[in-house]
């Protein structure tokens, strides 16, 4: 965008001139936003540490999305895949490694998928998850974990 004549090429020029970086104005750099892939192969299974489990189950020619929690039940099939296509992707930021290092996950949700492999997402406080060997703040995934838990009928955590 231009303003009177100056754009994102001409800040980052003076601030590097003179031994600046635009990243660092104000109170400190913040961590680069990221994409992360939850869905590296179709999901066939998610399992909360409290026992829930939603899973997809061929029925015949038809499948069918199942919540168990214990007992089985359809949730919605069309809901279900809207919820993968909007989250199969989610933005995070990454922890600083000081944070990082003493960060605690009291549990994890385990991601099972077709190709018979899976990854955990380690739980922690203040919406950090640990994924991919990574340590992220995610907000959009904790959220969308919450939308999924509402989808299928779960009662909040226990």
């Amino acid at each position: 965008m231009l303003i009177n004549g100056v754009n994102a090429t001409h800040v980052d020029r003076f601030f590097r001139t003179f031994g600046g970086d635009p990243t660092t104005i104000g109170a400190g750099q913040l961590p680069e936003q990221v994409s992360m892939i939850l869905c590296k192969t179709r999901i066939h299974a998610i399992i909360w540490p409290d026992g829930p489990k939603i899973e997809e189950f061929k029925q015949g020619m038809t499948m069918k999305w199942l919540a168990h929690d214990p007992q089985p039940r359809e949730i919605g099939y069309l809901d279900m895949e809207k919820w993968l296509g909007e989250h199969c992707r989610f933005s995070a930021r990454e922890v600083p490694a000081d944070i990082a290092s003493s960060a605690q996950f009291q549990s994890e949700i385990v991601v099972e998928f077709i190709d018979q492999t899976s990854t955990r997402i380690g739980l922690g406080d203040h919406q950090m998850i640990r994924f991919d060997g990574r340590v992220l703040e995610s907000p959009d995934l904790i959220q969308a974990l919450g939308q999924l838990r509402g989808l299928a009928q779960f009662p909040e955590k226990r």
